[in-house]
């Protein structure tokens, strides 16, 4: 596998001694997991003779870091209810397994919820992995099914509500350090420092809910 050329901090190094050998330790940074450097070592003494070797190193792989992933804020854009308030219901999958769910609750157009903590994934993630998709879907139950309805858990069927989903997408460690900090969608205390990403339903052709949603990553 092919890196960075690492940096070196200090790479000359002078020293006078009687004994026919020294040693010395050398800081490197930006070094790679699983990765093969190439080193070149050469010594000049005081009458210009020069000699050297030639070596190599691999590195062991890096480590997984725990990321978990939650839903951490949902704006409801249309109740899917023409009169008042909608019954919505929400649920949660990763990898088409179900993580969670949130009870029917009356709510209005514009309304924002803040999903309950216990729905969220953990996985462990190499920096050469991304991760499996994150689904949120929503229902209203007065609406009819003969609107958009997809299943983002295996054996969901519409059953009189039309399920209207959003998806997360895979993403990468390198992903998640480049998106904006939580703070930035109004998170506060510890989870002002995580990262966060917004997503939209997909949509559909009328009278289901819409919603944004906000994904929440917490590495460690």
């Amino acid at each position: 596998q092919s890196g960075t050329v690492p940096t070196i901090a200090d790479p000359a190094f002078h020293y006078e001694t009687p004994e026919p050998w020294t040693t010395w330790k050398l800081n490197m940074n930006a070094l790679e997991g699983d990765t093969t450097y190439h080193v070149l070592l050469r010594a000049t003494d005081t009458n210009g003779k020069r000699d050297y070797q030639v070596g190599s190193f691999t590195t062991p792989p890096a480590p997984e870091q725990e990321v978990v992933i939650s839903v951490g804020r949902i704006d409801v854009k249309d109740n899917g209810d023409l009169i008042g308030k909608g019954e919505i219901r929400f649920g949660f999958a990763y990898d088409g397994v179900l993580v969670g769910t949130r009870s029917e609750q009356k709510l209005s157009e514009g309304a924002t919820m803040w999903p309950d903590a216990y729905n969220f994934v953990v996985v462990d993630l190499a920096p050469d992995e991304a991760t499996s998709n994150l689904a949120v879907w929503a229902g209203e139950r007065d609406v009819s099914v003969l609107g958009f309805c997809e299943a983002p858990v295996s054996g969901l069927e519409c059953h009189g509500i039309n399920w209207n989903v959003a998806y997360s997408g895979s993403v990468t460690l390198a992903d998640i350090a480049d998106m904006p900090l939580c703070a930035n969608y109004g998170f506060t205390g510890d989870a002002a420092d995580d990262r966060c990403t917004a997503i939209t339903d997909l949509g559909g052709i009328g009278d289901e809910v819409t919603f944004d949603a906000v994904i929440r990553y917490h590495v460690s």
